[in-house]
């Protein structure tokens, strides 16, 4: 009797840390993951961004006029990061600055690459509707060769499983 008592202690104890480490694993991916669709929908909602910040300067209002335009609107998990920005140009933080730190609070290339463009342009002086018309194009031109390049990437590791089974089954 006792034994039989000693063996089912045993086994619950297993599946307890079977659980435990089952939970320990889903949690931090589980965020991680959600991390990662948040990323992808700001990086997908930044160029309508843009485009409303470009067609605002193109109707004469000033770059912090145009931003401060754009607080309103809604571009999914990218809207918190608009009224921030919004808000902190409003304060006189300088717009290279409030770029700089929400490029590095997102944490994206192309948001950061895209950003880097736009502050020199800034700097430069240059026809800034314009420069990000073209940052627009660009992005959404990567965005679709991702989209190609992963469809591409499926199709090639689905001939790769047909081909080994293919060759297992010889």
């Amino acid at each position: 009797m006792i034994n039989i008592y000693f063996i089912k202690e045993k086994s619950f104890h297993a599946l307890l840390n079977i659980i435990a480490g089952i939970i320990a694993l889903i949690i931090p991916l589980s965020v991680r993951y959600i991390h990662y669709i948040q990323i992808k929908s700001i990086e997908r909602n930044f160029p309508s961004f843009l485009r409303d910040i470009t067609s605002n300067i193109k109707s004469g209002m000033t770059l912090t006029q145009a931003i401060r335009l754009c607080k309103g609107k809604n571009y999914g998990y990218l809207t918190p990061y608009v009224n921030e920005i919004a808000a902190k140009i409003d304060w006189g933080i300088s717009f290279e600055k409030v770029l700089t730190v929400f490029s590095k609070t997102i944490g994206s290339k192309s948001i950061s690459r895209s950003v880097k463009t736009i502050i020199e342009t800034h700097r430069s002086g240059g026809n800034i509707s314009e420069v990000l018309d073209a940052v627009v194009s660009s992005v959404t031109e990567l965005e679709k060769i991702k989209k190609i390049k992963e469809q591409e990437e499926s199709v090639h590791s689905k001939e790769e499983e047909e081909a080994e089974k293919l060759f297992n089954e010889l």
